[in-house]
């Protein structure tokens, strides 16, 4: 059980801090700084640009004898990134801080992955893979409760120096539980499970999961700041982040435990569905109630879907890993970017989050063409649920 703690801790670091708290932050340092949507979305997009090349690089290099030791090296890196947000307003340098800051948090993702799942796998305890991932959620929670209280005394740079340093003191208790390593799980079940993914659904589920990393990101980069034009919660826009993160906590436990009652697929589709439904609510619904569903729906979705991937993908090695997170990446590099120029250009929210429910809708589709191969797998009873 440490190792899943440790494993919680990690992703509370890379991806709940170092890739999250951003979100929170946006509006401080707009208003502080006079970034556009735009500006806003391109050091976004160099954030999504550096988690690519990380998970590229874990698919060309394993690091399957060496993972703890890259892992720790990503993990600190990470940290640091996070503090030297805080101690710099130069756009260029922040702009590769950013980057950096994303390819620490892939290499930590994939790694502590790969280690978690696969202690898991040989446990028989995959539904415990919602608990792991439960580490983003509770990362988005903190930022968004001590985001609110720090700048309000402080500033937008004081902040980011605070959370990195917490999170210096929780990346030595992440490292010290994540360092013995299990083998690898091995069974026909597993053998053949890994042969479904790779031979007959692999291609659909890199573009569906592309398409997901595309259309999530809208609203994962420029929720706080659409919350901060309602007049109702411009007082506390990060409150909605706050339900974010909330509504993330418990969503890889119910998304890992549905998946295993309903099927891989299934579990997939219905959560891109919900989450299609949160990213399109606030233009149908331009009000504070309607962006707090919104969020609530975004959050208890958005780690679910990762949650059901990674966990279909376990124990195929971090290669494999490393090729979903890439599309995954290469997605949110695209969404920021064209999510600032369509609300810079119509000085609207609306055609963005349009935009990014076309892609949900997209990745759902071509999601479900996997429940053929899955249903081909259930019936062999090779497939473990």
């Amino acid at each position: 059980m440490k190792r899943v703690v440790g494993g919680v801790l990690a992703l509370f670091i890379a991806m709940g801090i170092g890739r999250f708290a951003y979100t929170p932050l946006l509006p401080f340092m707009q208003a502080d700084w006079a970034l556009t949507d735009a500006l806003a979305g391109y050091l976004a997009t160099s954030n999504y640009a550096g988690y690519f090349v990380g998970a590229i690089g874990l698919t060309f290099f394993a690091f399957q004898e060496k993972r703890f030791i890259v892992l720790n090296g990503a993990l600190f890196l990470n940290v640091l990134t996070t503090i030297v947000m805080g101690v710099t307003n130069e756009y260029l340098l922040l702009l590769l801080i950013r980057f950096l800051s994303g390819v620490s948090s892939a290499v930590v993702f994939i790694l502590a992955s790969s280690i978690v799942l696969t202690y898991l796998g040989r446990l028989k305890k995959p539904q415990w893979s919602g608990l792991f991932y439960s580490g983003v959620g509770f990362g988005i929670a903190f930022s968004s409760i001590s985001i609110s209280y720090i700048v309000a005394v402080l500033s937008w740079q004081a902040t980011w120096l605070l959370l990195g340093v917490a999170c210096i003191v929780l990346a030595l208790f992440s490292s010290s539980f994540l360092k013995e390593q299990q083998e690898m799980e091995s069974s026909n079940a597993v053998h053949q499970r890994n042969e479904w993914i790779q031979k007959r659904w692999l291609p659909w589920l890199l573009v569906a999961y592309g398409l997901e990393g595309v259309g999530y990101i809208v609203t994962g980069t420029f929720i706080v700041s659409i919350a901060a034009q309602l007049p109702k919660i411009q007082w506390n826009p990060a409150f909605v982040w706050l339900i974010v993160g909330l509504a993330a906590i418990p969503s890889c436990y119910i998304w890992s435990r549905m998946a295993e009652r309903t099927g891989y697929v299934n579990g997939l589709v219905m959560a891109l569905g919900i989450q299609s439904i949160g990213i399109i609510f606030p233009v149908l619904l331009p009000t504070a109630i309607g962006l707090s569903v919104s969020a609530f729906l975004f959050g208890m979705t958005f780690m679910g879907i990762t949650t059901i991937v990674n966990t279909v993908a376990r124990g195929s090695g971090t290669r494999i890993l490393g090729g979903l997170t890439a599309m995954y990446a290469g997605g949110q590099m695209l969404g920021p970017t064209i999510a600032g120029i369509l609300m810079t250009s119509t000085d609207s929210y609306e055609s963005a989050l349009m935009f990014a429910t076309i892609c949900i809708v997209l990745a759902t589709l071509i999601a479900y063409s996997g429940r053929p191969y899955e249903l081909y797998v259930m019936e062999g009873k090779e497939i473990v649920k």
